[in-house]
Order: structure tokens, then C-alpha cells, then sequence
């Protein structure tokens, strides 16, 4: 009864569906009039929903009612019977279940009476009447209606249902509506050219005409444009190939119709081969589908064009067209050379197209432009003939040439010829298009005078190979030669600036020793230390530390000062040697252990006790006070050398000016020259006398600024002479009388060199005069010192021979006192030759430091009854003051030679250094020799004393004899080591590495000095003293074959400068970080484009 009641209701939702879904169909069709497929898709969509409607709702019910396939299960109708009949709920699901738990587990009497219970239960329950068939009259009401429909209608108007019925059976026909009236296409021909636009024109007639009208292709529907009632227009828009249309209009159906694309000819592909010019470096490119190009000068470029249905091409270009025709193939090519940028066309054309359209392109040559170069000069602080340069140079490809050139605008050598260029190559990068450029040119090699003008600047060559190598040149650059006035007048003022510095130094040096001497009283009554002791001490050093960068500096401005006068001077070598000894003087004002024992202060600041500070401000007091003697010693040889070289310019100067006013004179002889070139040559003598003038009251303040200044000769009487002879000359030119002119001329100039040759006589009276003081204080010197010698070496007997309880031991302590002051008296008059002599070198003085402090042990010792001490201070004493002996002997032999030298104080040797050490000096090997020999003779007496009556007179003289034999032994070895010392010093400032074994050869001499001073000489002395000599002749040997050798030939050192100093490393670094930049440009950026990129680095390194 379920499914027979399925099948009941499924029937008639089919009928409702069936019904419906045809009068739906067919009316679509009849107000439509639908095409074939429309139609087919309708028909068999209308059969496929009936078809499974039917199949669902009937036919599947209808198999289960007859039991044809699966079927309800018990489960199932219990639950529907369960929901139709609410009291019996689960009890029948209940039951079914038992059941089947009684089957599968065999009969049990338990779930047979739960079974047979619930049955019992269920057995009144009427299940048929779960499924009622009446219920389904409900369903009715969706299938009459629309089969009443279908019967009106076929009573009504059978055609609604019967024509469309008629036309959906045969789907595959096309029907035509009758139409009500005509339509005609206007258009000649339905042809057009492939990718034209074409514009379909319709006309309708008749007595209807339609609204609207549409064409149809490839299911598409697309409406024409009303132009009037009846005419209709269609723009089909780049059509491509053949195509088949229908025009529908008030549904109606017209067609097909067709329309022909006519072949265009076409540019499928092409491309562009752009070689270009080798020397650019760029690869060769091809481009596709592109006509636009910016690219060198001088670049060839072949099209390559593949086409489609085409005859020929065309290329046209300004004032000429290429016309290429086909050989039987769709490619076309094409190759010329660019020199000039320009516009061109291509075009393709057929038998159907003559006029075809054309692509337009510009080619942008870019031509090879001028090289730029931009160089920034720059000079050395001291030696300005010394130029840098740096400097940047530009191309769009590259280099071939960079040169520096000059010429001499103005020389002062008239052998040199003016406006002659010289180049000189500079190194550049050939391939690199911007690069910095470093050079350095030495004017000194050009023997560079004063007054001279000298132009110059950079030419760089590109490598265009097609239009040739340009050139371009940097802005012009003028070096001027300070004139002869403009370098006097600079050194003097740095002299004074120079001479200012250290009287300010020097009085800042006293007030140091004074702040000094009121701290070390302040800290006596101290036990501790405090803070604001310690940062007294403290801002004492920084003081200390100020005066020696001022001296540094000071020294240094001073070596720049001659440095800069001798580029454009001549300076007198007498004057040079002085120059020389006074800078020598500047750097030793603060010696190294003066350096060392500052620093060592500087060290001990943290960690102070009272006693390390009071030993510490007596050596700065003592340091600072070193400081004060040596520059103001080194101030008074400043002015002594420059009161010097004042006088020697000037009489050199007045030579020159009557050597010219002896010249002019001659030409005022010659009545053919102009009176008025004469007249201003000789006011140009007039104002250069004048100026002599001047240097000559320069030269009286100069002589009254030192502390013993010389008597200089009057020449005011001879100078107005010469004066008004001058002057009187001057008149006599004007007023055109050159005869007399030249007479006064000529008394002029040789009252000039009278007057120079008395001052020349003046300057070797004074220097003579002054050396044979100098050399009489100095013997003078020498003999105090061999005095307190001997006295130094009787006190050291007599304090060996006298106890303490000995009244004679007071008067060791106050014969000491007397020493002490004699070596006072020396320390003053060596103080004040040093201020005369630039020979005594601050070690001499050190020396004299030395004996003092020594001197001053031995008393402090002394009243301390300190025996052995006092007797090895003694020693020291002794030893200092032979020491100092000898090299007091050796400056005044030096001092007698310079006196009986023709040109005093000339001291240049035969075989020059040549900037090298000069070599091991030799007499040492002769020295050593002597020494040996004088050692040998004293072992010999001493092993030989003689009778018993020789013996005995050993005592007093003879004693005090061998003591001063021992000394002076001692002391020549020490000078010995001293100059071996001095020449090793030399090898090691020329760069040489190594000492052949020097070193270990002066230990063995201060083992030597050592014994000699214990007055101890044995065998092994001896002998060890024949190792040194044989050692030192090995040495010499050496010396003279290296001397000798060729390939070793000595020659004249030159300062080098390089083309990158080291003051230009910051613009290397600035170089390789514009070169990695410049090296990311891409490389196929175009030249345009790289150009700017290049301009943007350039500015942006400037």
C-alpha cells in the first residue's frame, strides 16, 4: 500500500509537470521563432526533464510494489508506522530487535516472553491505516490547471499549441515568420582590406518597418545604428578574416550573408643589427620590433623585415626612399651607415594595397663629444716648485693621449727659449671613461729662477676613430717665481716671527722654573700629598709639554724658512753651513733624554709620594733651565747668522748693482741709444741703492741686537756720494747730456765696489777677529780643565791616604768646594762661546752637567764621610772632565783649521757624502793604532820599573803623571767608540740595515775604557785591544773596495717626490670609491642614459 500510494502521487506530479513544461516550451517557440539549435536544445531538455520525472515518481515505486529490486526493510516501516501511530512509539522497532537477538543467539526463554509480550501489545494496532491513498487528492490542484490550459486552447486556438508544437518536433528545420516587409544591404561589395573597419549598410521597404535590426555571427547579437527610419548602419571593426552574418530584425531572420577580407600586407617581424665602432667597446646589438635607437656615431645598421602577403617595402628617409622589391621570399633587408640622427618610415604594400600605412621611428646618433679634463693644483707648504695636481678627465669612450705641457712665459735665463711647449705623458686608463688622474711635476728640474712666470696645463686625446683624435686642454695654470725682494722680505719677517717665538719661550720658560720654585717650597713643611698638589704638578708638565710643541714647531718653520729661500737663492755656503749648525741646534734643544725623562714624569704622575715629587720638580727647575740656555744661546747664533747673512746679501747686492751701473755707463757712451730707456734704467738703480740703504741700517739694528756686537765701518759719507753721483747721472740722461751721465755713472759704480769690497774686508776682519777670541777662550778652557783634572786626580789620592779623624780630610772637603766653583766658571765661559760658536753642541754642555752633579755627589758624599762613594763620584769627575777635554781639543782643532782656511768657516770637503754617510772616518784604524802602541809602552815600563832608587821615585810626580797617562788613554778610547757610534748613526738615517759587527766591537772598547779608568792593563787588555784594531782595518778595507766599486758609484741624492704622495691618499680612497661606482652602470644602459648616469657620479664626487 507505500508504494502503490507513491505511484498514485507520482503520476500526478507528472501530469502537472508534463502539462506545464509544454505550455511553457511552446510559447517561448511561438513568440520566438528560435533557430535550429535553440530548438534542439528546447526539445531534447523538455524530453529529459519528463523523461526522469517519469522514471522517479513512477516507474522506481512501481518496481518496488511488485518487488523488483531492494525494498523496504522492517526498520523502516516500523519507523513510519511508529511516526503515524504515536502509542505505539519504539515498542514495534523494540520488538523487531528482539527478534533478531532470538535468532542470532538461539531461542532464550527471556526474550521469547519479552517478544511475546510487546506482541501482545502491539496486536490491537491496525497498521494498514498508516497509508492513506486519499490523502493524495491533495496533489491535484498543481496538475489541472495546466491541463485545462492546454484543452482551452485547443478549442480556442489550436495553431498556439499545434505550430510551435510542429516546429519543436522538427527542431532541424529552419522556419522562416513571415515577414512584413524586405530588407536590402546597400553596400556594392561585402569586400574590405584585412584590419579596415567596415560599415555595413541595411535598408528595410515595405508596409511595417522595423524598430530595430540586428546582426547575428557566431551567436553573437549585435544591433545596428538607426540612421532613419528603414535604413540601419554596423561598423565592424578590424576584421581579420572571412565572415558569414544575418541580419534580425522584428524577429525575422535574413541571410546569411558574406563578407570577404581582402589579404594586407603586412610586418610580421623585423629586426636590427646595430654594429658598432670598435673603439667605443660596445657589443654589437640586435633589437626586435623596435625602429627607435640612440647610438654612437658612425654605427651601421641592417634591417631585417619579415612580412605577410607583401610585394615590396619601402623605406623612406628625409629626402630619400629605398624601395626594396620581393626575390620570392617574405624577408627584406636593408643596411646603411648613421652619421646624423634622423627620422624614417617603413611600409609594406600589395597588389590590393598601394598606400599601405607606415612605421614611423626616430634614430638619435649621438656624436662623439670632446674629452674634458678638470685638474686642481696644489703645492707643498715648503717647496712650492713642488706641484700636485689632481684631476679628472671625461669621454663617452675613452683615452689615447694624456700630456702636461709648459712653457716660460718670462725667464730670467735668456738662454732659455720662451713659448717653446714640452709635454711630458701622464699615466692614465685608456678604457675607463671618467677617471681621477694623479700627477706631480718638480719645477726645481726646470732651474726655476726668481721673477720667472711659467704656464702649463693638461691636453687629453679621445679615441674617436671616426671623425679622428680630439683634443681638449685644461684651464691654464701660471706658476710665478717670487721675485728676489718678495723672498727677502718674507724670510725677514719669519726671522722676526722666528726670533719673537723664542723670547717668548725663553721668558716663559723662567716664570716656569719660578712657578717651580714656589711649588717644591710649598711641599717642604708637607708630609702628604694632596689633590691640588698633584694637579699643580700636573698642569707643570702640560706647561713643560707646551714648550716643547712650540719649540717643534718653531724648528720646523725654520727648516721651511731656509728650505724656501734656498729654491730661488744662491745663498753663500758659508751661510748654509751656519744654517745648517743652527738647525741642528734647533732639534737638539730638547735632546732625547730630556724627551725620555719628561715622559717618565708623565708616568709616575698616578702614583706620587712626596719624595718622587720633590725629585721630580729638581729635574723639570734643572730641564727647564737646559731649555733657557739652549734657546737663548740658539737665539743669539739666529741673530749672529742673520746679521751675517744680511751683510753678505748686501755686499753681494751692491756688486751687482756697479757691475750694472757700469754696464749702463758704457751704453750712455753710445749717443744712438734712447735718453729715455737710459733714464728709466737708471731710476730703476736709484730706487734698487736706496733699497741698499736700507738693508744697510737694517744691518746696524741687526749688529745692535746682539749681545756683543761688532764695530761696524761709517759708510754714510760714501753712500751719499754715490747718491748724489747717481742722482746727478739721472739729470744729466734727461736733460740729454750722456756723456757727463756716463761719467757719473761710472764713478758711481766704482765708488759701489769700493764700498762692497770695504764691507767684504769689514765681514773677514769681524769673522777673523772674532775666531781668534773664540779659539784663545777655548784654549783657555782647555787648560782650566787639564788643571782641575789633575787637581781632581791629587784629591782622589790624598782622600785614600787621609782618614776621617785626619784634620787634612777638611781640607779634601773644601779643596772639593774649589773644584766645584773652578767648574762653574767653565759651565759660564763655555755658555758663553756657545753663544759664539755653533760648534759647541749641546752634549759638550751636557758634559759640564755631568761634572757638576758628579762634583756635587763627591761633597755631598763627603760630609757625609762616605769614603768609597766619594771616591768613585771622584772617578766620575775625572773621567767627565778628560772626556770633555777632548772634545773641547777636537772643536778647537776644527776652529784652527776654519781660522787658516782661506775663506773662513768654508769647510767643504774633497769627496762629498752626496747625501750618504760619508763613511767610517779614517783615523780610527790610525787612532786605535796609537792607542795600542801608548798601552804597549806603559806595559812595558810597568813590568820594567827599574833600580830601587827609580822606584822610589814613583811617588809624587811620577804617580800623578801615570794617573793622567790612564785618563787621557781612557778618554781617547771613549772618542774612538764615540766616532764609531756617530757613523753608525749615519748608516741607519740612510736606510742601511745591519753594522758588520760594530756593535760588539764598542763593548769591547768600554771594556777597554773600563779597565783604563781602574788603571788596570793586562795581557788580555792588550790583546783585546789587537782584535779592535785588526777589526777596524778589516772595516776600512771594506769601505774603500765598496767606495771603489762602479756600479756603486756615488751620486747626488735627489729629494723625489712622487706622483702620489702621501699627502693625496685621502683622494686614492676617493678614487677607488668612484671607480666601484662607476663600475655598477649597467652596461646596457644606452648612451643617453649612461652619459647622465657618468655626469651624476662626476657631480656627485665633486
Amino acid at each position: 500500500k507505500y508504494y502503490l500510494n507513491q505511484v498514485f502521487r507520482g503520476g500526478i506530479w507528472f501530469i502537472a509537470a508534463f502539462t506545464l513544461f509544454f505550455l511553457l516550451v511552446n510559447a517561448f517557440e511561438y513568440y520566438t521563432w528560435s533557430s535550429p539549435w535553440v530548438r534542439t536544445v528546447l526539445f531534447y531538455t523538455y524530453l529529459a526533464l519528463n523523461l526522469f520525472i517519469l522514471i522517479r515518481l513512477i516507474i522506481i515505486p512501481l518496481m518496488k510494489l511488485f518487488r523488483i529490486g531492494k525494498t523496504m526493510k522492517e526498520e523502516e516501516a516500523a519507523s513510519i508506522i511508529g511516526a503515524y501511530f504515536p502509542e505505539v512509539k519504539d515498542k514495534l522497532i523494540n520488538t523487531i530487535q528482539l527478534k533478531k537477538l532470538s535468532e542470532e543467539n538461539g531461542t532464550l526463554e527471556l526474550l521469547e516472553a519479552g517478544i511475546e509480550q510487546k506482541t501482545k501489545t502491539l496486536h490491537p494496532v491496525p497498521f494498514v491505516k498508516a497509508i492513506d491513498l486519499r490523502k493524495n487528492r491533495k496533489y491535484l490542484k498543481y496538475a489541472i490547471p495546466p491541463v485545462l490550459v492546454i484543452i482551452i486552447l485547443l478549442f480556442a486556438s489550436p495553431s498556439i499549441i499545434t505550430e510551435p508544437s510542429q516546429r519543436l518536433i522538427n527542431y532541424r528545420l529552419q522556419f522562416e515568420r513571415p515577414m512584413p516587409f524586405s530588407v536590402h544591404i546597400l553596400n556594392d561589395k561585402l569586400e574590405v582590406m584585412q584590419h579596415d573597419d567596415f560599415i555595413l549598410m541595411v535598408q528595410a521597404k515595405g508596409e511595417e518597418l522595423p524598430a530595430g535590426m540586428y546582426l547575428s555571427s557566431n551567436a553573437n547579437i549585435l544591433p545596428f545604428r538607426k540612421e532613419s527610419p528603414g535604413l540601419f548602419s554596423y561598423t565592424l571593426n578590424k576584421l581579420q578574416q572571412d565572415m558569414q552574418f544575418n541580419i534580425i530584425a522584428e524577429d525575422y531572420n535574413f541571410g546569411p550573408f558574406y563578407l570577404k577580407v581582402l589579404p594586407r600586407p603586412v610586418i610580421i617581424n623585423y629586426e636590427v643589427a646595430l654594429i658598432y665602432p670598435p673603439y667605443t667597446g660596445k657589443k654589437n646589438e640586435i633589437f626586435e620590433n623596435t625602429g627607435d635607437f640612440v647610438v654612437p656615431e658612425g654605427t651601421y645598421a641592417e634591417w631585417k623585415v619579415i612580412t605577410r602577403d607583401t610585394r615590396s617595402i619601402m623605406f623612406r628617409f628625409p629626402g630619400d626612399t629605398v624601395r626594396l622589391q620581393s626575390q620570392g621570399s617574405n624577408a627584406f633587408k636593408y643596411k646603411m651607415r648613421l652619421f646624423n640622427s634622423l627620422t624614417y618610415s617603413i611600409s609594406a604594400a600589395n597588389e590590393h594595397l598601394l598606400n599601405p600605412d607606415t612605421l614611423a621611428y626616430a634614430i638619435t646618433v649621438i656624436p662623439d663629444i670632446y674629452p674634458t679634463a678638470v685638474f686642481e693644483e696644489f703645492r707643498d707648504s715648503v717647496y712650492d716648485k713642488r706641484l700636485y695636481f689632481r684631476g679628472q678627465i671625461g669621454d663617452d669612450y675613452g683615452f689615447t693621449g694624456l700630456t702636461f705641457n709648459y712653457e716660460f712665459l718670462n725667464n730670467f735665463d735668456s738662454t732659455k727659449i720662451e713659448g717653446r711647449v714640452v709635454k711630458n705623458e701622464v699615466l692614465f686608463s685608456p678604457d675607463q671613461t671618467k677617471q681621477l688622474v694623479f700627477h706631480h711635476f718638480d719645477l726645481s728640474t726646470l732651474a726655476v729662477g726668481p721673477g720667472d712666470e711659467i704656464q702649463y696645463y693638461f691636453e687629453v686625446w679621445d679615441n674617436d676613430e671616426v671623425n679622428g683624435y680630439k683634443s681638449s686642454r685644461s684651464h691654464k695654470m701660471i706658476f710665478r717665481a717670487p721675485s728676489l725682494e718678495d723672498i727677502n722680505e718674507q724670510t725677514e719677517t719669519e726671522n722676526r716671527e722666528i726670533k719673537d717665538e723664542m723670547e717668548d719661550i725663553i721668558r716663559e720658560s723662567q716664570m716656569l722654573q719660578l712657578e717651580i720654585q714656589k711649588l717644591n717650597k710649598q711641599l717642604i713643611n708637607k708630609e702628604t700629598l694632596s689633590w691640588q698638589d698633584k694637579e699643580q704638578v700636573r698642569n707643570l708638565l702640560n706647561q713643560q709639554q707646551q714648550l716643547q710643541d712650540r719649540m717643534e714647531l718653531m724648528e720646523e718653520k725654520n727648516l721651511e724658512k731656509n728650505s724656501r729661500e734656498q729654491q730661488y737663492k744662491e745663498v753663500d755656503e758659508e751661510i748654509l753651513l751656519k744654517q745648517q749648525q743652527l738647525q741642528e741646534l734647533f732639534d737638539e734643544v730638547m735632546s732625547d733624554e730630556m724627551k725620555a725623562l719628561f715622559e717618565e714624569l708623565q708616568k709616575m704622575l698616578d702614583e706620587l709620594r712626596k719624595e718622587d715629587v720633590q725629585e721630580m720638580l729638581e729635574k723639570m727647575e734643572m730641564s727647564a733651565e737646559d731649555i733657557e740656555m739652549e734657546l737663548d744661546k740658539t737665539l743669539e747664533l739666529f741673530k749672529q747668522l742673520e746679521f751675517d747673512k744680511k751683510l753678505s746679501e748686501t755686499i753681494e747686492k751692491l756688486n751687482k748693482l756697479a757691475e750694472d751701473q757700469q754696464k749702463l755707463s758704457e751704453e750712455s757712451a753710445d749717443k744712438s741709444n734712447d735718453k729715455e730707456e737710459m733714464s728709466a734704467e737708471q731710476e730703476e738703480m736709484n730706487e734698487a741703492f736706496k733699497e741698499i740703504r736700507e738693508d744697510m741700517e737694517e744691518i746696524d739694528q741687526l749688529n745692535e741686537e746682539l749681545e756683543k756686537s761688532h764695530e761696524l765701518m761709517e759708510t754714510e759719507d760714501m753712500e751719499n756720494s754715490i747718491q748724489e753721483e747717481m742722482n746727478n747721472s739721472l739729470e744729466q740722461l734727461q736733460d740729454g747730456k750722456m756723456k757727463k751721465a756716463g761719467q757719473s755713472q761710472e764713478k758711481a759704480g766704482e765708488e759701489m765696489k769700493e764700498m762692497a769690497e770695504m764691507l767684504f774686508n769689514m765681514q773677514m776682519q769681524m769673522q777673523q777677529q772674532a775666531n781668534a777670541e773664540d779659539i784663545n777662550v777655548l784654549r783657555e778652557i782647555l787648560e782650566n780643565l787639564l788643571i782641575t783634572s789633575f787637581e781632581q786626580e791629587e784629591l782622589i789620592a790624598d782622600l785614600n791616604n787621609t782618614s776621617f779623624a785626619d784634620p787634612r780630610y777638611q781640607e779634601v772637603i773644601k779643596h772639593q768646594f774649589e773644584l766645584q766653583e773652578n767648574m762653574e766658571i767653565i759651565k759660564d765661559s763655555l755658555y758663553a762661546l756657545s753663544k759664539r760658536q755653533a760648534m759647541i753642541k749641546p752634549f759638550v754642555t751636557n758634559e759640564v752637567d755631568k761634572i757638576n752633579k758628579s762634583i756635587e755627589d763627591a761633597n755631598s758624599y763627603l760630609q757625609e764621610r762616605k769614603k768609597g762613594e766619594a771616591s768613585m763620584a771622584q772617578q766620575y769627575v775625572m773621567t767627565s772632565v778628560n772626556n770633555l777635554a777632548l772634545l773641547l781639543s777636537e772643536v778647537l782643532d776644527q776652529m784652527q783649521q776654519m781660522q787658516n782656511m782661506d775663506m773662513p768657516g768654508n769647510s767643504s770637503c774633497n769627496n762629498p757624502g752626496q747625501g750618504k754617510p760619508g763613511g767610517m772616518p779614517q783615523s780610527m784604524g790610525e787612532m786605535q793604532k796609537q792607542l795600542n802602541q801608548q798601552m804597549q809602552k806603559m806595559k812595558n815600563g810597568k813590568d820594567n820599573p827599574g833600580t830601587e832608587g827609580e822606584q822610589g821615585s814613583m811617588d809624587g810626580q811620577g804617580q800623578k803623571s801615570l794617573s793622567e797617562q790612564f785618563a787621557r788613554m781612557a778618554a781617547e778610547q771613549e772618542a774612538i767608540r764615540r766616532q764609531m757610534q756617530e757613523y753608525l748613526d749615519e748608516l741607519k738615517a740612510a736606510g742601511e740595515t745591519g753594522d758588520g759587527g760594530m756593535s760588539k766591537l764598542m763593548e769591547e772598547m768600554e771594556k777597554t775604557e773600563l779597565d783604563l779608568v781602574n788603571k788596570r792593563l793586562t795581557e788580555e787588555t792588550l790583546k783585546r785591544q789587537e782584535e779592535i784594531y785588526t777589526r777596524l782595518l778589516k772595516h776600512e778595507k771594506a769601505l774603500r773596495e765598496r767606495e771603489k766599486e762602479e756600479r756603486r758609484e756615488s751620486r747626488e741624492a735627489k729629494s723625489q717626490e712622487y706622483s702620489n704622495p702621501d699627502n693625496f691618499l685621502e683622494y686614492k680612497r676617493i678614487l677607488s670609491k668612484e671607480v666601484e661606482l662607476l663600475k655598477t652602470v649597467p652596461p646596457d644602459l644606452k648612451p643617453y642614459y649612461k652619459r647622465k648616469v657618468n655626469e651624476y657620479f662626476y657631480n656627485f664626487g665633486n
